[in-house]
């Protein structure tokens, strides 16, 4: 709790001068209510949204709200087009968190999903060799965009059930 007064307070001082005095006990309203809803590590510093427990699943949370429906769009998406998406939401964001995190749970997830179907082939549409070898280099770099999306969501739904 500390950590929200201490920066509700620091994010006054720094509008103090566009409010009104009568507009302090809203603008405490607001924040809070933003913590409740977990909106308020939206464009924050990584030291900020990592501060916490409750940071870091509202981080999760709001990185699936927002980038959820690309698992529709995209097959695959690489580890860096992950890693852009959450430099959207905080501009700090280290890959190395990216990197740890996306490759350890995508690994099982797709190493219990190989254990499935052992006997899945999958062809490529490349005609030449550096076609081949590129295209191999991104599908060892990229993830099934709703497998990932899915584990995610689920994580979520765990850490806040907890």
């Amino acid at each position: 709790m500390l950590v929200y007064l201490e920066d509700a307070t620091t994010q006054l001082l720094i509008i103090k001068n566009d409010i009104s005095k009568n507009d302090y006990q809203k603008f405490f309203y607001d924040y809070f209510i933003s913590v409740k809803l977990g909106t308020h590590v939206l464009l924050r510093e990584y030291a900020f949204v990592s501060a916490t427990l409750h940071n870091r699943q509202s981080f999760v949370m709001q990185y699936y709200i927002c980038f959820n429906s690309i698992g529709k769009i995209y097959e695959k998406i690489s580890l860096a087009e992950y890693h852009s998406y959450a430099l959207l939401l905080c501009s700090d964001f280290p890959i190395s968190v990216m990197k740890k995190n996306f490759v350890e749970k995508c690994r099982n997830v797709f190493k219990s999903l190989a254990s499935k179907h052992s006997n899945t082939v999958v062809t490529s549409s490349a005609t030449s060799k550096s076609d081949a070898k590129l295209w191999r280099q991104h599908k060892s770099e990229s993830v099934h965009c709703k497998t990932y999306l899915q584990h995610i969501s689920q994580s979520c739904k765990e850490s806040f059930i907890d």
